[in-house]
């Protein structure tokens, strides 16, 4: 993942932008943030959705539910409002950040694509369900800033790799530039960051 990102990197100074590589020090925060604020919100949408069509879904979804569940019976009076407080902050930081690399590239998921009728994959020791392996774009969406994917390789068995290309408030524009131009087909005159580790 680390090295599609770097590749995309290298693509985008090929064609004249500028790009830096930084580690923004409140993505690693948002990743945990986004999952204690969705087990407050217990996932009622996702249960509306899967009730009584529980074996349509996979077993992460299953697990999410019944964590949600387990959550709901434990902290039924948790104030929601120093978390999303928190996601204020981190946001904030981000936004700050984006004020000077109005455009961020990072990997999509923490490990390659993989069969998913297969053995989950394995990182650090520790199986990694669904949930785990979209955390970069599940940090993304805590921000609520536009983020656009565009493929970008592929795995060792021929699976595409995305790149996530992540911008500023209402500026969907460079966010589209810079996806055009990774895909081959526009240019554009700003800077971009490059976020070579995988979150998650």
């Amino acid at each position: 993942m680390v090295a599609t990102v770097m590749e995309a990197a290298g693509a985008l100074e090929q064609n004249g932008v500028t790009v830096a590589e930084y580690s923004p020090v409140m993505l690693e925060r948002a990743v945990t943030l986004y999952s204690e604020l969705r087990d407050l919100d217990r996932l009622q949408d996702v249960r509306r959705l899967v009730r009584g069509r529980e074996l349509e879904v996979g077993e992460d979804v299953r697990q999410a539910i019944a964590a949600a569940e387990d959550f709901e019976r434990r902290n039924a009076t948790v104030d929601p409002a120093p978390l999303w407080e928190g996601r204020d902050r981190l946001r904030a930081e981000f936004l700050s950040f984006l004020d000077d690399h109005p455009v961020l590239l990072m990997a999509v998921a923490t490990v390659p694509p993989y069969a998913l009728d297969g053995p989950a994959p394995r990182v650090g020791g520790r199986e990694h369900g669904m949930w785990d392996v979209l955390a970069p774009c599940r940090l993304i969406s805590l921000f609520g800033v536009p983020a656009a994917t565009v493929p970008f390789g592929t795995s060792p068995d021929g699976l595409p790799i995305g790149v996530q290309v992540v911008g500023r408030p209402f500026r969907e524009d460079e966010v589209q530039a810079v996806a055009r131009m990774l895909a081959g087909s526009a240019t554009w005159d700003g800077r971009a960051a490059r976020h070579s580790e995988v979150i998650g």
